[in-house]
């Protein structure tokens, strides 16, 4: 039997094995506790600070960092959900951080794990070959029979999988999709308020923030307020050392803990050093002023954002054509066309299309209906996986191939209060009573 581990805060996750049990391949659990290393420990001893204000994690701390944050699979590294972490940015309609939105509205699940034994792993996407990718991409792209795969109808040709380099193209995107996701994310989370100020300055406006010196910045200001609340929680004997009830207006979810905040910002700043390659300067303001505010390599335009993000979903779209299951379990689907390409997905993923039918953002409005899409993934996966399977979620031992509601809630299927647990793990049994 598996047990695993998936710790999350609303639709961010990170599934492990429990370090209980044997391990995926040859490789250990990557996590003992949810993190597998000391967060704030490594914070104090391995972020450094330029003359700017602006913080990068110091050199000799990429090997203390690299075999940790290197094998961990693609679809659970922690570094493209920050609206979860900061909804202001959802709130507020600022652009989003995220090229992939695929894990923001349907979390990677120990479906996506168990069902993908050779899943894609952060080696993968930073490993020395990226370089030769470069041609084989560039190529890919200038083929015939590649080429008529980036648009039109969704239908499948697996002849074309070796032809199209399907595996580059998904890792390119990989590669793409976090750099970039990180590079807007470090700006907003690691921005020194005294630059911010200058800035605002530099286009005619007045300060904006009331810096408290160098290095002040939003993730400064939140990690001291997650320490505080934590220490004065302790001192009234709550014992809260998990959660967190309240934290500063305008900020943090409600339940973030000052260890994923900090988890957070250390893997972009590890991803930051990681995509030190990426072509920075194609992608900056062109504002003279920039390299003394210190923010030469931060700065990405928006038009080119948005290239960047159809550069994305082009690799994406020929690899999912050729019948990649990177890709197909990778790809939110697409604004445009969206019909086509669930109708598609429902004939080469039956089950994952019924789980994104049955999200909010991809699904029926009524509850009943995206009800029965859930239902028809639970079956499903019935199936595939051993009923046995266990999951420890947020402090609970949960069976999700056991338990319709157990299903639910891993995968983030937000139902009326009318469809409790009872109602929903007898569901199942009811059906099969009422069939002739």
């Amino acid at each position: 039997m598996k047990i695993y581990q998936q710790f999350c805060l609303y639709s961010i996750c990170v599934l492990v094995l429990s370090s209980t049990t044997s391990s995926i391949g040859n490789e250990a659990p990557i996590l003992d506790e949810p993190y597998g290393y000391d967060v704030l420990r490594t914070w104090d001893e391995c972020v450094d600070m330029d003359e700017n204000g602006w913080v990068r994690l110091a050199d000799d701390c990429l090997e203390e960092l690299d075999p940790i944050f290197l094998r961990y699979d693609v679809w659970g590294f922690n570094f493209n959900h920050s609206k979860d972490v900061l909804p202001y940015l959802r709130a507020s309609g600022k652009t989003r951080l995220d090229v992939n939105l695929r894990a923001i509205h349907l979390p990677y699940t120990f479906e996506d794990i168990d069902l993908v034994p050779d899943r894609p792993k952060m080696r993968d996407v930073f490993d020395i070959q990226r370089i030769e990718r470069e041609p084989l991409v560039d190529n890919v792209l200038h083929d015939p029979q590649c080429s008529t795969l980036t648009n039109g109808p969704w239908r499948l040709d697996t002849s074309l999988d070796e032809r199209c380099h399907a595996k580059t193209l998904v890792l390119y995107a990989y590669w793409i999709d976090t750099c970039v996701t990180n590079f807007k994310l470090y700006k907003r989370l690691n921005m020194p308020y005294e630059i911010y100020n200058r800035t605002f300055k530099l286009s005619g406006g007045e300060p904006h923030y009331k810096s408290n010196g160098l290095g002040d910045s939003l993730f400064v200001r939140y990690q001291q307020k997650l320490l505080e609340k934590r220490r004065t929680e302790s001192i009234r004997g709550t014992g809260s050392t998990a959660m967190i009830e309240t934290v500063v207006s305008g900020g943090l979810n409600s339940r973030v803990t000052v260890e994923q905040l900090t988890d957070m910002n250390l893997k972009n700043l590890w991803v930051m050093r990681q995509c030190e390659s990426f072509p920075h300067d194609l992608y900056q303001e062109p504002v003279e002023d920039l390299p003394q505010l210190g923010i030469t390599s931060t700065g990405i335009k928006p038009n080119h954002w948005l290239k960047l993000m159809e550069l994305h979903d082009t690799f994406m779209g020929i690899a999912i054509r050729t019948g990649d299951e990177w890709a197909i379990r990778s790809f939110a689907p697409p604004r445009e066309h969206r019909d086509e390409f669930l109708s598609f997905l429902s004939k080469v993923n039956p089950s994952l299309y019924h789980r994104y039918m049955s999200t909010h953002e991809y699904g029926p409005k009524a509850d009943k209906d995206r009800l029965e899409h859930a239902l028809s993934a639970f079956k499903l996966i019935r199936t595939e996986l051993d009923e046995a399977l266990t999951i420890e979620f947020n402090n609970e031992v949960l069976t999700p191939v056991n338990r319709l509601s157990h299903y639910t809630k891993l995968n983030k299927f937000y139902l009326s209060d009318k469809y409790d647990a009872e109602y929903l793990d007898s569901l199942l049994d009811k059906r099969n009573s009422e069939k002739p």
